[in-house]
């Protein structure tokens, strides 16, 4: 005897008939006839003559002049040239102070340098001297 309430007691059952339910729950179904008529009546008559909702910002921005748009255009530009303009101004100064930094370093060994070869060319010399 084969018991057949065993298949609604399998998970996967349930699953598949949920899958089923919400398919047909989801389907688009046309609205019923003189549904726009019963919904435009319940809305006031002020409300139905406002005009249409304005474009996305993107279309409104092509709303503008072509001078508009040209002068905007020429102005980020200005500006995207000058702020690269100073950028490259800033990095010269920046590389030229690490390079002033630089021969300041290497004149500071070359100063500590010489100054060791002197004492030590005058320690040979008074030795001479001492020791004719």
């Amino acid at each position: 005897m084969v018991d057949h309430n065993s298949q609604f007691d399998n998970p996967e059952f349930e699953d598949l008939e949920f899958e089923n339910e919400m398919r047909q729950a989801l389907q688009p179904r046309s609205a019923p006839p003189g549904f726009t008529a019963r919904l435009m009546q319940q809305i006031p008559p002020d409300e139905q003559a406002r005009p249409a909702a304005q474009p996305p910002r993107r279309a409104r921005i092509f709303a503008f002049p072509a001078p508009a748009r040209l002068a905007a255009v020429a102005s980020l530009l200005i500006v995207i040239f000058a702020g690269t303009f100073a950028w490259q101004q800033h990095q010269r100064r920046v590389e030229g102070e690490r390079a002033s930094r630089q021969v300041m370093i290497a004149l500071q060994i070359t100063h500590a340098t010489l100054q060791q070869v002197a004492e030590n060319v005058s320690s040979i010399q008074n030795r001479k001297e001492l020791h004719p």
